[in-house]
């Protein structure tokens, strides 16, 4: 065979075998399974399982705020919120402990509704702890007096006397940071709560009482 008929017959050749390989490409990729659907999934967030008894289940953003504890006869009290925390929870409701610093501040006419960058506030040289128990069926509230021990407050909320109203409020503010004037039944009614509550004040107690019925 001369040299043009060979190269001739070579070149025949390559092309068949490209044509071969091209063909069974076509076949294998028609015979493959279809490819499933994409389907997007929206991720629903888990349910979280809550106690009725227990008035709110979120802690209240109160860290860095200074709040107003009460104001009489020239004087208001002052909270300057350090941070909020859950020490305990059961069947009837949550226990939370308030780490605040206390200052006080004096006012000649009219007593500051809330605070602002103009009152003069003398503050104390260490945070101390309260601690509220939030239950619609025995809200209560402790607080460390003069000696560092502890004063427990059983609030009935519709009932107060003069000496527990720093404590009610103090609790609205814990329990659901509402504010709270000591007369609102209608914020008690829609919060759940209830006349006929424990109502008393019992001296040298600990505070993990309040959880304890």
């Amino acid at each position: 065979m001369d040299p043009g008929a060979r190269r001739l017959w070579l070149l025949v050749a390559a092309a068949i075998a490209l044509l071969a390989g091209v063909a069974a490409f076509w076949l294998a990729y028609h015979r493959r399974p279809p490819e499933p659907p994409v389907v997007v999934v929206t991720e629903t967030p888990p349910t979280r399982v809550t106690d009725e008894s227990a008035p709110e289940n979120v802690l209240p953003s109160l860290a860095g705020r200074v709040l107003v504890v009460g104001c009489r006869q020239g004087e208001c009290r002052w909270s300057r919120v350090a941070r909020v925390e859950e020490v305990a929870t059961g069947p009837q409701g949550a226990l939370r402990r308030l780490v605040a610093r206390e200052g006080t501040s004096r006012y000649a006419d009219e007593a500051p509704e809330a605070y602002n960058s103009a009152v003069p506030i003398e503050w104390v040289a260490a945070d101390h702890s309260d601690y509220a128990f939030c239950s619609r069926e025995r809200p209560a509230y402790a607080f460390p007096d003069e000696e560092g021990h502890y004063l427990l407050h059983y609030l009935d909320l519709f009932d107060l006397a003069g000496f527990q109203l720093a404590s009610a409020r103090a609790y609205m503010r814990i329990c659901h940071d509402e504010q709270y004037d000591g007369e609102d039944t209608a914020l008690l009614q829609r919060l759940g709560y209830r006349p006929g509550t424990r109502n008393e004040q019992v001296e040298n107690g600990n505070p993990r009482d309040l959880a304890r019925f």
